[in-house]
């Protein structure tokens, strides 16, 4: 009796595993999986085309999507400008695997087309409803986001990328060579004398949060900041525009050269820019670049308000890194 139980007990055993592996083969060899990654897919499509074009507001979803597109496309909550191909290199992705689930399983989604469409509710409902979890998951953590979580994640997003040398004129016609401010910290911008809307704010919250620093921290930033105009910004004219931001030399040095190597020097910041035919304005992507006293651009940050406070510490902890540095250097020299 006994060993007739056992002999039952393993055929029920490899009854169960042949009954499992029939069901996973035949989910990815019909049409349950098709239907289920193209409707998963879609949804997930969906939900990156409303996160990117979506208003910034103060709703849930609305902070959620400008949130989003700071974090992954570099959004500039003044201008709107975002890293577009980064945009559409995230949006492409669910297209390619659109494109394969069609091209690999084809057949049966046709043959299920042609038979009838009634077999494709249920696993169209668990992709939705699985991508839709994903996206629930996210608003929920956007929802719950503590100001703890904001604090400035110095090591997480700091880069190690060489900063472009250049040789410029000032606004009081003074050369200005970034080699010369080796071993200080250069806040970099870039703006133009005649801009009346997002260039005064860059410049200002750079001065407010340079003088927030203790002095002795203060006097180790210098900030710079490149023209976007280099054929019409005149030496008068960002003269003018310097006093009207209630800066001066040698604290601040609005620089400008031939156009050429300004645009190139643009260029190669990632500065986007592009005249608008409809204002006779320049639209911008406003950005600082944090330059560390190795000459290194050690932060990346924008004109956004999370940036505006994460502006602060940036500068206060390469500014605390420059004067170590510097004592250093001294107390080796004198032994």
């Amino acid at each position: 009796m006994n060993k007739g139980n056992g002999n039952e007990g393993g055929e029920g055993g490899r009854g169960f595993t042949e009954r499992l592996t029939d069901r996973v083969t035949g989910f990815f060899e019909g049409t349950a999986f098709p239907v289920f990654a193209l409707a998963g897919t879609g949804f997930y499509l969906i939900f990156l085309v409303a996160a990117v074009f979506w208003p910034s507001g103060e709703s849930v979803w609305g902070s959620f999507a400008r949130d989003f597109r700071e974090w992954c496309f570099d959004y500039d909550a003044a201008t709107g400008a975002m890293e577009w191909n980064w945009v559409w290199m995230m949006l492409t992705q669910p297209l390619v695997l659109l494109a394969i689930v069609c091209y690999f399983w084809w057949r049966p989604l046709a043959e299920t087309w042609r038979t009838g469409c009634r077999f494709l509710a249920a696993p169209s409902a668990a992709g939705v409803a699985f991508a839709a979890l994903i996206a629930g998951v996210l608003l929920i953590l956007a929802m719950e986001e503590e100001p703890e979580s904001l604090a400035f994640p110095a090591e997480r997003i700091r880069t190690a990328l060489p900063a472009p040398e250049f040789t410029l004129d000032n606004q009081e016609g003074e050369t200005v060579s970034l080699a010369d401010y080796r071993g200080e910290v250069v806040l970099l911008t870039a703006i133009y004398s005649t801009c009346g809307t997002a260039c005064p704010m860059l410049a200002v919250q750079a001065k407010r949060s340079i003088e927030s620093l203790p002095e002795h921290l203060s006097d180790r930033i210098t900030l710079m900041a490149i023209s976007l105009d280099p054929e019409g910004d005149t030496p008068e004219n960002r003269l003018e525009a310097a006093r009207s931001y209630g800066l001066s030399a040698p604290g601040f040095h609005f620089l400008n050269g031939e156009p050429e190597v300004v645009n190139g020097l643009l260029d190669r910041l990632q500065v986007t820019r592009f005249p608008n035919r409809q204002t006779g304005e320049i639209d911008h992507a406003n950005m600082y670049f944090l330059i560390d006293a190795d000459g290194t651009i050690a932060y990346r940050l924008n004109l956004s308000d999370r940036h505006g406070a994460w502006l602060v510490e940036g500068l206060r902890l390469l500014a605390e890194e420059s004067l170590e540095a510097r004592l250093a250097l001294s107390t080796t020299e004198n032994k």
